[in-house]
């Protein structure tokens, strides 16, 4: 339909053509921060071994009924386990699973009711101590990472119950 006469149709009512982004320009990794390769990455220390989908810890801890004391804070423990899934997950090189999270309870001494009660009530005590510094600040994290044994974090939860009923206390 053709413009009606009566009707003027100024400049920006006129159709444009959209703007769009130019394509991307080549990048290379030339500033003295830039990892330009897999192995440049910073393993171990203060960087950590990193997982991947390391958050997924927390989703599989809300699934899960944590028997706690009265006076313990389920989101500090929740923290306090996953911290411990992530440091599994990161020795196998994957993400969290179920079954660091059953590792992180045993532990944690959420678990395995068969364990000593001497035992079970030390790894009460570290749990208290550890679950409200581990989740405000991550140095505490680290620390507490740095007293589990990279045995006790890599182990099954089989042989990990075992070593517990033998007297062993993971948590410290």
């Amino acid at each position: 339909m053709g413009q009606q006469p009566n009707v003027e149709i100024q400049l920006a009512h006129l159709p444009r053509p959209t703007p769009e982004p130019g394509p991307a320009r080549a990048w290379r990794a030339n500033r003295p921060s830039d990892i330009a390769h897999p192995d440049l990455f910073p393993w171990g220390g203060d960087f950590g071994t990193p997982a991947s989908d390391a958050g997924y810890a927390l989703s599989i801890l809300a699934g899960i009924d944590l028997p706690l004391e009265a006076d313990e804070s389920r989101p500090n423990v929740e923290w306090l386990l996953a911290h411990l899934m992530f440091a599994r997950a990161s020795w196998f090189g994957r993400s969290p699973n179920p079954q660091d999270a059953e590792v992180a309870m045993l532990i944690a001494g959420l678990v395995g009711r068969e364990v000593p009660a001497g035992v079970r009530a030390r790894t009460t005590v570290a749990r208290r101590y550890w679950a409200p510094r581990v989740a405000a600040k991550p140095a505490e994290a680290r620390r507490m990472i740095k007293s589990v044994s990279g045995e006790d974090l890599k182990a099954d939860v089989g042989p990990l119950r075992l070593r517990m009923e033998a007297g062993w206390v993971p948590l410290r």
